[in-house]
């Protein structure tokens, strides 16, 4: 399952549908030229961990929903707009069998979204990690 938290968790959602979420670790090397060796590369620091999120909120309770969540798509976008108007990050946590796959704060970058004919919203999430100074 993934779950979304804000504040400590004191608001929880669960995502009704797993969607694939493939993350980018990014390590800001440096390539550079040189005279005598041609193109050298230095290691540098890791950059910023991305997630693309695209899936569904459904409208109904359909059985494939994950358990813990709702069939409610204006609950899911109340939720991810109210922590971006107070520029907080949130915490995403992804479990496979019991165990956490990943736990991080993120900031969501961007939240489109699309009421469908049949009442479900379509939405891709943006996220990338928090690194609060």
């Amino acid at each position: 399952s993934v779950i979304f938290s804000a504040n400590n968790n004191k608001e929880v959602m669960v995502l009704p549908v797993v969607p694939e979420m493939p993350i980018d670790k990014p390590q800001n090397n440096e390539a550079f030229e040189t005279i005598n060796n041609g193109t050298l590369n230095i290691p540098g620091d890791l950059g910023l961990i991305t997630w693309t999120i695209t899936s569904i909120f459904p409208s109904r309770n359909y059985h494939w929903l994950k358990p813990g969540s709702v069939a409610d798509p204006h609950k899911y976008i109340a939720f991810f707009d109210k922590w971006r108007k107070k520029k907080e990050p949130i915490r995403i946590v992804s479990k496979e069998d019991g165990s956490a796959w990943f736990n991080r704060l993120v900031l969501i970058d961007n939240f489109p979204y699309t009421s469908l004919r049949n009442g479900d919203v379509s939405y891709t999430l943006d996220l990338s990690e928090y690194r609060g100074g």
